[in-house]
């Protein structure tokens, strides 16, 4: 279960998210980071690149995030640009089953400008059921 505080509108939601987390082989991270024209780093820890979705949670679109996984923390920082706002989600993966979420949406600078106004604030402790 996720609580999202939407700072603007002084409004709070809560919402439920299903996910399933499966381990991938170093052979296989490798092959996607190869057919994605990526240069392959010599440590797979650190895993980092797009991640592509068919439909965007802030908009009804398809959209690109960029996303920084740490494999020896189990931590995923997954940063996107949506057309009013750049979310920037920070996830733990505790087990397949059990992660941890934060994020935090910014007003959308001009470009070139830092992340400044925070839109949303959510919160998530998301157990697969």
């Amino acid at each position: 279960m996720s609580t999202y505080h939407y700072l603007t509108q002084q409004e709070v939601e809560r919402s439920h998210t299903k996910f399933n987390v499966e381990p991938i082989t170093n052979e296989l991270k490798l092959k996607v980071l190869q057919d994605n024209d990526f240069d392959v780093p010599a440590d797979l820890s650190i895993l980092q690149g797009k991640y592509l979705r068919d439909r965007a949670y802030e908009e009804e679109r398809p959209i690109i995030a960029d996303f920084h996984f740490d494999t020896s923390k189990h931590e995923l920082l997954m940063t996107t640009n949506y057309t009013r706002v750049v979310a920037v989600d920070f996830i733990t993966m505790i087990n397949p089953s059990f992660r941890i979420r934060r994020i935090l949406s910014y007003r959308r600078p001009p470009e070139g400008q830092p992340l400044k106004e925070v839109v949303l604030v959510g919160f998530g402790v998301e157990q697969k059921s």
